[in-house]
């Protein structure tokens, strides 16, 4: 099979290549092209037969929507197989490139096991059917990052929670769940967030991989929120015959759901404070939900003895420090750690900014930085 890597970088394109040169794809033709004309070029001169392009959403010169204008017009969809890498704000777009013929799309960072069965799956399969769709954007977006609340979650079971699920949007002002609607859905939020009304109390906002009224789907009560849309929102509804399916069956699930009946006052909490294992919840990952739901306050780590903080406004990491260290390699050093306890405290930064670079691009170091280690 014709491998194409499209990325401006060079540094990138070769990551890639490693990734794939421990794969199936190890023997294939693989080509590099940094720019949109090398690509084109490609696409115009490339041996009939199938091919598979793992190519970045922004490559200079083609954007996502632009490759998939020009292998409509060509016809070349059937043949040529798509993977967008986005950042996490692009992931909208994507799906509008999924819909239209592209096999899905990977939400940096990912990992090399994460990117080689994404593409084993593609290879494996034609372009996915209508039916499919939801599914493949679920999975694309990592779930488990995305949806921290379903990180005890094997991740058959969340595939498996996803496949009947119903995908909604919902204009920023629209009015989702009032008080006195019964609600036969669990809805989690996959893109945009929703201001959270309590009948009493102060209101409070659900962004990306949060759920909502979910205390009313598990008692089947009446909803005693109104949830309105802040910004516009993407929602997935599980139904509740398939929650229940699915409890029968796994422990875990029944665990989850059994988590969401703790008291109301964790809704306003929950803003407030996380704590938990990098065990059960990765470094890469919780820094990933933190962004996502632009945070801002202190994540304090303890690794046998030693003490680190990452500070965050609005999602992004401010400050890093631990033994000594401050900014970059402080932050590397703590992503390297896979046992430390967390607790992440709100409040506003103070002192010194020393992470220049963004949250996400610090994230793409530290799995490089692991990735060179394990070599």
């Amino acid at each position: 099979m014709q491998v194409l890597l499209a990325d401006e970088s060079r540094a990138v394109r070769a990551m890639t290549r490693a990734a794939l040169q421990q794969s199936r794809f190890a023997g294939d033709s693989l080509r590099d092209a940094e720019a949109g004309d090398q690509l084109l070029s490609w696409i115009h001169m490339r041996p009939a037969g199938p091919a598979l392009v793992v190519v970045d959403w922004d490559l200079p010169g083609m954007n996502g929507l632009q490759l998939m204008d020009t292998l409509e017009e060509l016809r070349q969809l059937d043949e040529v197989g798509v993977l967008f890498c986005v950042n996490r704000s692009q992931a909208a777009l994507a799906e509008t490139a999924v819909q239209r013929g592209a096999r899905g799309f990977i939400v940096r960072p990912f990992s090399d096991d994460e990117l080689r069965a994404k593409l084993e799956s593609i290879a494996e399969t034609r372009r996915a059917a209508p039916s499919d769709v939801l599914r493949d954007i679920v999975t694309s977006v990592r779930a488990r990052a995305e949806l921290p609340g379903l990180l005890s979650l094997p991740s058959a079971v969340i595939s498996e929670l996803f496949a009947v699920s119903t995908r909604v949007r919902t204009l920023a002002g629209e009015t989702i769940v009032w008080p006195g609607q019964q609600v036969n859905g669990l809805s989690f939020i996959t893109a945009g967030e929703v201001d959270v009304q309590p009948a009493s109390g102060s209101a409070y906002v659900r962004a990306t991989g949060e759920c909502f009224a979910e205390r009313a789907f598990v008692c089947g009560e009446p909803a005693r929120v109104t949830v309105r849309a802040r910004t516009a929102v993407d929602v997935v509804q599980v139904p509740k015959e398939r929650m229940v399916e699915l409890a029968r069956r796994h422990a875990a699930v029944r665990a989850f759901l059994t988590a969401l009946l703790e008291p109301p006052a964790r809704e306003a909490a929950s803003d407030s404070e996380l704590s938990g294992t990098l065990e059960s919840l990765p470094f890469a990952d919780l820094i990933q939900f933190l962004n996502t739901a632009r945070k801002t306050g202190h994540l304090l780590l303890l690794d046998r003895g030693v003490q680190g903080i990452v500070s965050f406004k609005d999602g992004e990491a401010q400050d890093a420090a631990f033994a000594g260290q401050r900014g970059e390699a402080a932050f590397l050093e703590m992503a390297t750690w896979t046992r430390a306890r967390f607790e992440f405290r709100a409040g506003e930064p103070s002192g010194q900014r020393t992470l220049a670079r963004s949250t996400m691009k610090l994230l793409m170091d530290a799995f490089a930085q692991s990735a060179a280690l394990a070599g």
